[in-house]
């Protein structure tokens, strides 16, 4: 079906015999969109190096050390959450009897 369509719209073009397939255009467009892609994805070690910096924690001055105060502090809240969920599961649970 979509040869049928594809001739008829060549011929009304005045191109067909010229050689035009479904396949070549859908060759073109892979190959035009993979060169496209390229341009911008085109590695190279200055720009690597200069995101590396911008980005990663170490060397842009954001990272913090994990101490044990820290430790301290995410555990406690671990705590806190788990407590939390266990007393709305127990809520749920006599609401569950009382229905």
């Amino acid at each position: 079906m979509a040869n049928v369509r594809w001739k008829a719209a060549l011929e009304e073009a005045g191109l067909e015999g010229k050689g035009y397939t479904l396949h070549s255009i859908r060759h073109a467009c892979a190959t035009h969109l993979l060169t496209t892609t390229q341009r911008y994805t085109r590695p190279n070690t200055d720009r690597i190096k200069a995101v590396y910096r911008t980005y990663y924690p170490r060397e842009n001055e954001l990272y913090e050390e994990i101490d044990d105060d820290y430790r301290r502090e995410v555990l406690a809240l671990k705590d806190e959450l788990l407590r939390n969920r266990e007393a709305r599961r127990q809520k749920v649970f006599r609401f569950s009897k009382i229905v």
